[in-house]
């Protein structure tokens, strides 16, 4: 593994312009399916329900080609994807950790800190078999020297239960937006960087996928109502799990 790679995999380039026609494309229809899906599964999995939630899905699920799986990435005006889908794509090559980009079976949620440092966090969250699973993950170059090239990757892995229990975790997560929050690249204002922490935000299930990132929204939350959405995101979930960051987001 080389410098570079490694560079590319804890630093998240932030230089470009989205296509907007393409993100927001059908994101009513995208938003609609993951909140009923998560609802559904949180208080609905183990039975067939008739109430809010199975309409609610029923809905959101009539909307969509049953042999058609959706994704939602940010692409450039040159039309490649943005630099926070091929982030994601190096370090799961470097790190050895299976992709969610072509679907899950049930639904899983993955959360990357990026830090400007030889160190990568990241919070997976998902479910299966209708129990939900909790961990976090730290990714560490070992290297013998700075100049090193060759060296090894230390992975950690801690699982994580919520303090307050699953439904209560993700109805706030839900309520703040973490499936519904733009690219920081399509709102207004947000400022643009070559680098900085940065938070990168994966959504997948059986027929979708989606990928949005923000850079310093802990910085930006007094100024920006979304990055101070995903703030709270950030501080709920390290005050639920116990979890804490390296570096500030």
């Amino acid at each position: 593994m080389s410098r570079r790679d490694m560079e590319l995999m804890i630093k998240c380039e932030c230089y470009y312009d989205s296509d907007r026609s393409y993100q927001t494309m059908h994101m009513s229809h995208k938003r609609n399916f993951l909140v009923a899906i998560i609802s559904t599964l949180m208080f609905g999995c183990h039975k067939k329900e008739s109430g809010p939630s199975q309409q609610l899905l029923d809905s959101a699920m009539g909307q969509f080609r049953k042999d058609t799986f959706y994704r939602d990435i940010p692409k450039s005006r040159t039309g490649d994807f943005g630099p926070e889908y091929l982030t994601i794509k190096r370090t799961e090559k470097i790190v050895d950790i299976r992709p969610i980009e072509y679907g899950v079976d049930s639904i899983e949620f993955r959360i990357w800190y990026g830090y400007q440092v030889d160190t990568i966090q990241m919070l997976s969250i998902r479910n299966a078999n209708c129990k939900w699973r909790g961990e976090v993950y730290k990714f560490s170059a070992m290297k013998n020297d700075r100049y090193d090239t060759n060296f090894k990757i230390n992975k950690q892995v801690v699982e994580k239960t919520p303090v307050s229990g699953w439904n209560s975790l993700l109805s706030q997560l839900i309520r703040l937006g973490i499936f519904t929050l733009p690219d920081d690249n399509n709102i207004f204002g947000y400022p643009y960087s070559t680098g900085g922490n940065q938070v990168i935000v994966e959504i997948a299930g059986s027929r979708f996928y989606r990928i949005y990132s923000y850079l310093g929204p802990s910085y930006l939350k007094d100024s920006i109502k979304e990055a101070n959405q995903m703030a709270k995101i950030l501080e709920l979930i390290e005050k639920e799990l116990d979890f804490r960051t390296l570096h500030k987001i």
